[in-house]
């Protein structure tokens, strides 16, 4: 139990840090703001005879001698009331959850909501306490600071967390009760995404002995984790494997087993997570709600509703338009280049199912050999044959994606979004994979900027669900910077 113990503590360790960060964060850039300001134009909540006996850097050493100075007190309890204001603002809208989401985006509009409450309660104290003559004038501009300061921290506190949970630190060993393809199921997908910081263990069944392998039944994810024991052995299992997660993911679950679960969890200290028998399904946007006590499952409308529907394709066509504009010497020095090597067609034309199952085509530079299949399965690498020697730089920079941003001026296609797939793939779609047609595809999306792109685009849904149940312009440009990051810094693959 030390081990878990340990752990749990590092855990709540490193979420105290990371207040303590955001709240020195506020309360630097507001001193640091306020000796700007008196540099700038000599006024502030400091004495002027302060500045002028010590270093203002070093003024606020000060409070802790024998001499006090109450305007710099003054200044001080104001700014920590700041920070204790944008702490609180970020609590309430729950930017320290410990999940990691896709690309870390809930955490980054948590960040922008946060900020923006804790921006309308300062103000709205300034303004209460008439302290406007003093602050307000650079109360704005400390904000405009504070906002990429607290991004790039964020950033890199995130980053250090995904990277520990790759290299298996710092992850949680959780159990999963009930060996059933819900199970199997979420077994595979927490492989998969190892950057949410579980690792299976094994499992818990009745039905099969301690010892037997359960694997994942799939070719693109091979892994298998023992059965360990049966509910009887929880407590054993606990403190042998220092479980810190239980998921219950069997689809037919007894109220008596449930009610012993919830008894067993609780006395150790171990919480669960309920699966429900949806995994599968055709329900990816759901939410959970209470009627009178009891939990009901409900469906979400979609986040793209007729205002942010214009708003996306006014974002679209006006990054196109740029785009073209600001490449078109590179679009010149692409043609020249494609020709050089080879005869033919400098564009690459296919068709491809968009929105609603529609067919249009898709333009891209040639970057295969003339006799190449139009209608073939994707290269996986540069060393395909098909590949010319241009197309292989091409495709590993993706310049060779750049004459679809005219598919997004026909209205084709969309900057961000699901990669269009060829009819004869979607031919095979089943009703689930059908989802993703609900939305215009895109030049970018989620898929392009992991780990997984180098997997068929059809087996990694949940990147396109995720992006169709929260898509909006500011996971647009999310996206959109992680493509250019990649690009600039050789993304690998085709």
């Amino acid at each position: 139990m030390k081990r878990i113990i340990s752990k749990r503590a590092y855990s709540k360790m490193l979420n105290l840090i990371s207040r303590f960060l955001d709240l020195l964060m506020v309360l630097g850039i507001f001193v640091l703001v306020d000796l700007v300001n008196k540099i700038a134009i000599s006024s502030s909540l400091f004495s002027l005879n302060f500045y002028r006996k010590l270093n203002p850097l070093l003024g606020y050493l000060n409070l802790i001698g024998v001499k006090v100075d109450y305007n710099a007190l003054k200044a001080l309890i104001i700014f920590a009331g700041f920070g204790l204001v944008q702490l609180v603002s970020f609590y309430l809208v729950k930017l320290y959850k410990k999940e990691i989401s896709y690309l870390n985006f809930d955490e980054l509009r948590r960040l922008i909501k946060g900020l923006l409450l804790g921006f309308i309660l300062n103000l709205s104290l300034i303004l209460a306490f008439n302290l406007e003559k003093l602050i307000l004038n650079y109360f704005y501009f400390a904000y405009l600071v504070l906002i990429p300061a607290l991004f790039l921290q964020k950033y890199f506190l995130y980053w250090m967390i995904k990277s520990n949970y790759l290299k298996g630190k710092w992850v949680k060993n959780v159990l999963i009760y009930d060996a059933c393809p819900t199970g199997r199921t979420l077994m595979k997908k927490l492989f998969e995404a190892p950057q949410l910081g579980y690792k299976p263990i094994g499992f818990i069944d009745e039905k099969y002995k301690a010892g037997t392998l359960i694997d994942t039944k799939s070719d693109e994810t091979k892994a298998r984790i023992p059965v360990l024991g049966a509910l009887k052995d929880f407590n054993d299992l606990i403190n042998n494997y220092k479980i810190e997660q239980l998921f219950v993911a069997t689809p037919a679950i007894k109220p008596g087993d449930l009610k012993r679960i919830n008894h067993l969890t609780k006395k150790y200290g171990v919480p669960f997570k309920l699966i429900p028998n949806i995994i599968g399904e055709s329900l990816y946007n759901i939410s959970v709600d209470y009627v009178s006590g009891i939990p009901v499952m409900e469906t979400k409308k979609s986040r793209l509703n007729f205002y942010n529907a214009i708003l996306k394709r006014a974002f679209d066509v006006v990054i196109a338009v740029l785009t073209i504009i600001f490449f078109a010497p590179v679009y010149l020095l692409i043609t020249l280049l494609i020709k050089s090597e080879s005869k033919g067609p400098v564009i690459f034309k296919q068709k491809r199912i968009g929105l609603n199952g529609q067919a249009f085509v898709m333009y891209k530079f040639r970057s295969m050999k003339l006799n190449a299949p139009k209608y073939a399965t994707t290269p996986k690498d540069g060393s395909d044959k098909r590949i010319t020697k241009i197309g292989k730089f091409l495709r590993k920079t993706s310049l060779d994606e750049l004459p679809q941003f005219f598919n997004v001026l026909k209205g084709n296609m969309s900057i961000v979004g699901p990669r269009p797939e060829m009819p004869f793939i979607v031919e095979r779609y089943n009703n689930i994979q059908t989802q993703r047609l609900t939305v215009k595809p895109g030049i970018t999306g989620i898929w392009q900027v992991t780990a997984d792109r180098n997997r068929p685009i059809h087996e990694n849904l949940d990147y396109d669900f995720y992006y169709i149940n929260n898509q909006s312009i500011l996971l647009d440009l999310v996206v959109i910077f992680r493509t250019v990051w990649f690009g600039v810094f050789g993304l690998k693959g085709v």
